[in-house]
């Protein structure tokens, strides 16, 4: 018998190639299971982060940030890789501020040089002073406190949040580098607060933990935190160290009678200490009036003396 051997047609054939051929594609279409798929501790991972997805990725929706700081471990690189472009985006609108003070302390901690390059750049971003929301000052305070950890050098950005006073009395410290309380009793002879008062505290606030920022009732200090920037650059303005050291000059006036009704005009007499100092501070002139006195003002021998009656200006 003699056996035949059949090849196959032409058509089937083509019809194996396309049928092949189709099941790459569906292999290849089909997704993988994903186990972070409805878990939500995933999707506010690290990987997540790491991967340009999650609540820490550029265009996320910023409702779930919040939850997502609270419970990822921001100090892991490939998590706080992602944080910067992230408070970029978060910036000009002041979305998520107490979550977003969290990551720039986050990126700060690890990072100093880093930390202070961001903060200079969102400094730029950040509504100005006065901001209404006590959080979204929080991240600008967090903002001044990355610049000043890092010594950054965006100096005019920095000014701009130090305010119009620059006799403020919460940027001048006690001998042991304790800051004068806001509404303290000061008899303004006070200095202002040297760069390694400044440095302790920044220290000591970028050390607050995520809990603490998150939970506790918002306190901002954006003028102090300023000036500690200013102080790590060694940039504080002249005209700012010169009225403070005018402040502490050595006064020289009368016990008594206390300058007031029924002194007469030109009499040597007592004016208030503390409120004395605080006008020599907010005035550059050598002869200032204010109430009921006048004082002049020795640069050349750093005194205040020669106090006498005057009426009020």
């Amino acid at each position: 018998m003699v056996s035949v051997r059949t090849e196959p047609s032409r058509v089937t054939r083509k019809l194996s190639i396309v049928v092949a051929a189709t099941a790459i594609v569906w292999a290849a279409c089909t997704p993988k299971d994903d186990k972070s798929k409805g878990d939500p501790a995933a999707a506010s991972s690290g990987g997540a982060a790491s991967s340009g997805s999650g609540p820490f990725a550029v265009g996320s929706p910023p409702d779930a940030l919040l939850e997502a700081v609270k419970t990822t471990d921001l100090t892991k690189p490939e998590v706080r890789a992602a944080l910067p472009a992230r408070l970029k985006e978060l910036a000009p609108d002041g979305k998520q501020p107490r979550a977003a003070s969290v990551m720039l302390r986050a990126v700060a901690n690890g990072d100093a040089k880093a930390g202070a390059a961001l903060g200079c750049e969102l400094l730029d971003r950040l509504p100005t002073l006065p901001a209404k929301d006590p959080d979204l000052q929080l991240f600008v305070d967090s903002a001044l406190l990355a610049v000043a950890n890092g010594k950054g050098t965006c100096v005019e950005a920095v000014k701009k949040r130090l305010g119009i006073d620059r006799c403020l009395q919460s940027i001048r410290c006690t001998k042991d580098g304790a800051r004068i309380g806001l509404g303290a009793a000061t008899d303004q002879r006070e200095p202002l607060c040297t760069a390694e008062d400044m440095a302790k505290e920044v220290t000591r606030d970028l050390a607050r933990t995520k809990e603490q920022l998150l939970e506790d009732k918002p306190t901002y200090q954006t003028e102090r935190f300023a000036f500690a920037a200013l102080r790590a650059a060694n940039a504080v303005p002249d005209e700012m160290d010169k009225a403070h050291a005018r402040r502490q000059y050595v006064l020289k006036q009368a016990d008594k009678p206390e300058c007031g009704m029924g002194v007469p005009l030109g009499t040597p007499c007592h004016c208030d200490e503390a409120a004395l100092r605080d006008q020599v501070c907010r005035n550059d002139t050598t002869t200032i009036a204010f109430s009921f006195c006048r004082i002049e003002v020795n640069d050349a021998k750093k005194e205040l003396g020669n106090v006498v009656m005057s009426t009020p200006p």
